[in-house]
């Protein structure tokens, strides 16, 4: 009977663990998308030409490319938790940096600083999903994961535009920002401290399918990760 409690206790944690991972990775997607409907708004008010902005809005993916690769190695070697952890502060921080952005340079410094956060609570979400699910949950576990970052793309943009029709340009970032904390603080108080087996390989099938998906078939075989 006590066997029976512990087991329903593990699955309960687990499951909690994995909605928090998949409530990161839709923040991540919110947080990247929110900013499309104020972009106009930046345009004007600092005087940036459209390749600019262009520019502001692809500098998100810079650090997370940077990040993505060695993430896991890190992760590795100290533990998921307290990366995951400083990847939802950082995003946190990065958004409100957004929202109180008075200048372009202060704009892209922040939008950089999400990118690293997507990068760490991605790689680190997904390696925690790793050390916690066996390899013939994986591929559910990882697939509702993959599902919140699919509903951030869907729903960040018009989330944005709805808050700033009522509250202008901040209060999408601030929105974000706020998700972040909670989802940081939940994490804090439920995720078990995990450091599993090395998973670069994992990484890179990660990283592959954040790519395309005829790079992540590719990257699948020689990795031979069960997912």
């Amino acid at each position: 009977m006590s066997e029976r409690k512990s087991g329903a206790t593990a699955f309960q944690s687990r499951s909690l663990v994995l909605f928090c991972i998949t409530t990161a990775t839709f923040t991540d997607l919110v947080a990247y998308s929110v900013a499309v409907p104020v972009l106009p708004d930046y345009a004007t008010r600092f005087h940036a030409s459209p390749t600019t902005i262009g520019f502001l809005f692809a500098s998100f993916g810079v650090t997370l490319l940077v990040l993505s690769i060695p993430m896991g190695a890190i992760s590795d070697r100290v533990g998921r938790k307290g990366p995951m952890m400083v990847g939802l502060g950082l995003l946190a921080t990065a958004t409100l940096a957004c929202a109180y952005a008075e200048s372009l340079p202060m704009l892209f410094a922040a939008r950089l600083l999400q990118g690293a956060a997507d990068g760490m609570t991605w790689i680190v979400g997904f390696a925690m999903i790793a050390d916690l699910y066996a390899p013939e949950e994986r591929g559910r576990a990882m697939g509702l994961a993959m599902g919140g970052s699919t509903l951030g793309i869907i729903i960040g943009p018009v989330i944005g535009g709805w808050l700033y029709e009522i509250g202008g340009i901040r209060l999408p970032f601030l929105f974000v920002a706020a998700m972040a904390v909670v989802d940081l603080l939940v994490f804090a108080a439920i995720a078990p401290a995990t450091r599993g087996p090395s998973l670069s390989k994992l990484n890179w099938v990660i990283f592959a399918a954040m790519s395309g998906p005829i790079t992540a078939i590719c990257a699948l075989r020689p990795a031979n990760v069960a997912l």
